[in-house]
């Protein structure tokens, strides 16, 4: 039997095509992700067990409120993790969405410094001229902005304090500008500690009151069973993740 050229092409899109439906094609997920969770997510992305259920995930990052406005705005995303529980009811409200969104991590504010300093509850060292900057995120867009504003009205040091700010885009972005700066306090979340430069991070402080942590919460914006297993994996992960960084 002779096989000419056309033959060949056909008998290997054949080949192909019966090869093709031996593997499942790989079902992708998009997580907005409030960035200062991005170490955690780089982590979970990871996971074996999400190649063995053909599962590929694509995190987009940025403050809670931002990715709040875009998913609102039509981002399409299939789980939107958020350090606020009011840019989680937004979104809900927008996309009508009926299920309820869970709360799975609890943290700190932390306060980090260039400098030798002692921190105590009061924050009255941030008084001090030779602190020279303090790197906060903005408070329109991030929980821990917000937050941070909220702790130095209530102590009733805001006024004096503000012309020192400098505003970051996201608590992430709080790290780069930090790393980058002398004579300052950084304010961001405390479990990013262990992302400072070491030969950069002389002093810290968590503020531990209960009235001033951020907790953050999972929405899932469809049903789909790869959803529902990516959203038990992020709860599950996340213990591991806070041992390590805290």
């Amino acid at each position: 039997m002779r096989i000419n050229e056309s033959t060949s092409i056909v008998i290997l899109a054949v080949c192909l095509a019966i090869f093709s439906c031996g593997q499942s094609s790989p079902s992708k997920l998009n997580v907005a992700v409030a960035s200062s969770l991005k170490h955690l997510f780089d982590s979970i992305m990871l996971d074996k067990s999400l190649t063995d259920k053909h599962i590929e995930v694509f995190c987009t990052y940025g403050a809670s409120g931002m990715l709040a406005t875009q998913i609102q705005n039509g981002l399409p995303q299939d789980i939107f993790v958020s350090a606020d529980s009011l840019y989680v009811q937004n979104v809900k409200k927008k996309l009508d969405i009926k299920q309820d969104a869970h709360c799975f991590l609890s943290s700190q504010l932390g306060l980090f410094s260039n400098l030798t300093i002692l921190f105590d509850s009061t924050l009255n060292i941030l008084l001090s001229d030779s602190i020279k900057n303090i790197i906060i995120p903005k408070e329109t867009v991030s929980p821990y902005g917000k937050k941070f504003v909220k702790i130095l009205k209530d102590k009733k040091i805001y006024d004096k304090l503000k012309s020192k700010f400098i505003y970051a885009e996201s608590a992430h972005q709080v790290l780069h500008l930090y790393n980058n700066s002398k004579n300052s306090v950084a304010i961001t979340a405390y479990h990013l500690k262990s992302n400072l430069e070491k030969n950069n991070l002389k002093s810290y402080y968590a503020i531990s009151e209960k009235k001033y942590c951020i907790n953050y919460y999972i929405l899932t914006l469809n049903k789909k069973k790869e959803t529902l297993y990516l959203d038990s994996l992020i709860r599950h992960k996340h213990f591991n993740y806070l041992i390590k960084n805290i």
